[in-house]
């Protein structure tokens, strides 16, 4: 990971610039501002996540109140759902401006094809669910599986089909391809939504996960967790 950061720091202002033209690219429209799409931290690219801290850490956006609401939601992951901790009281999001690309793409979805998005991914979360109680002995809560985020109708705008979506997302992980790959960097390439990618850099995440299955997350043992989290974000160099 800290290799991620190295190489990213030497060519920040290109990355930020080929993402931003990736993001010009969808098209716009006018949200209600319900805040219901974040209900949960969506997936982004190692590109787009270092984009995100980046601008974090230039704008002291982070504190301790959302380090602490980050850290929750990371250790809550298969016991319960907490919504995105950049989302504040006003439902204002406190990325807005680098958010991924996911996010700017959520109400660009016709019904039908939201419907067989949440099918396919209430079926990997199914079978997800079936090795944590296998290996683990790790029963996830049948409300964490079913959650489903309401389809969006209140979003005007033009639409964009799923080849044009598509389309934005092989670019962006291009940009990953350039990341990682140009520069030799040995990591193994995971679906993580932007919570994950951020306490990636911070905590082991194994360690984590193991402590979580074993039901070791009392409050003292999350308490600790988000202390070496905020000792660790302030060391963060960027």
């Amino acid at each position: 990971m800290k290799e991620l950061l190295e190489v990213f720091k030497k060519d920040e202002k290109n990355y930020y610039e080929r993402l931003k033209s990736i993001y010009e690219k969808v098209e716009s429209g006018d949200c209600a501002g319900c805040g219901l799409c974040c209900s949960e931290s969506v997936g982004a690219t190692y590109t787009e996540s270092l984009n995100i801290i980046s601008f974090i850490k230039k704008n002291n956006i982070m504190t301790r109140k959302l380090m602490d609401s980050i850290v929750d939601y990371y250790l809550d992951v298969y016991i319960k759902r907490n919504k995105c901790p950049f989302l504040d009281e006003d439902k204002k999001c406190l990325i807005y401006d680098v958010r991924p690309l996911n996010c700017r793409l959520y109400g660009h979805w016709v019904e039908k094809e939201y419907e067989a998005n949440y099918e396919r991914l209430l079926k990997e979360n199914i079978e997800i669910s079936k090795e944590l109680e296998k290996s683990y002995d790790f029963k996830v809560p049948n409300d964490y599986l079913t959650f489903k985020i309401p389809y969006c109708k209140d979003f005007k705008g033009k639409i964009m089909k799923k080849p044009q979506r598509d389309a934005l997302y092989d670019l962006t992980l291009k940009e990953d391809n350039t990341l990682i790959l140009k520069n030799d960097i040995n990591i193994e390439y995971e679906d993580m939504g932007i919570v994950e990618h951020i306490l990636g850099y911070l905590l082991n995440k194994d360690i984590i996960l193991n402590l979580k299955l074993k039901g070791k997350l009392n409050k003292k043992m999350r308490n600790r967790i988000k202390n070496i989290a905020w000792l660790r974000w302030s060391a963060l160099r960027l």
